[in-house]
């Protein structure tokens, strides 16, 4: 369980990171010092919410593998609810970030989160 609480939470530092970076072009150098300020001033604190929500949300008690319908839509409903809360407050209460930002970020960290809860072990490629 540790070591799921620790993926999410470098999933979710990666998954800002890497929607500014292909925001800008897949480059770092173009990207706004306001928006990398920005990034570092919320980023940590959204963190911890979102693994708070996860919690809440009990996904990090079960096993995917024998994992319901259920299971899904909790992970995406926690998945929207954090990136909705984070989109608001980071636009009424720091700076308005790009759009896309939010976008690419909330797309990738909700694959991240279901294949962090998904068991792949068994499966036939």
């Amino acid at each position: 369980m540790i070591f799921l609480i620790a993926y999410d939470f470098i999933a979710i530092l990666f998954s800002y990171l890497v929607a500014l970076w292909v925001r800008f072009d897949c480059n770092f150098g173009d990207v706004p010092e306001l928006y990398l300020q920005t990034y570092f001033k919320t980023i940590f604190i959204y963190a911890i919410f979102c693994i708070l929500v996860f919690w809440v949300a009990k996904l990090y008690r079960s096993i995917w593998r024998f994992a319901s319908y259920m299971e899904l839509i909790r992970v995406i409903a926690s998945t929207i609810i954090t990136g909705v809360v984070y989109t608001i407050s980071v636009c009424v209460f720091v700076t308005r970030m790009p759009v896309s930002y939010f976008i690419f970020e909330e797309i990738h960290r909700t694959v991240s989160s279901f294949c962090n809860n998904a068991d792949f072990s068994n499966t036939i490629i």
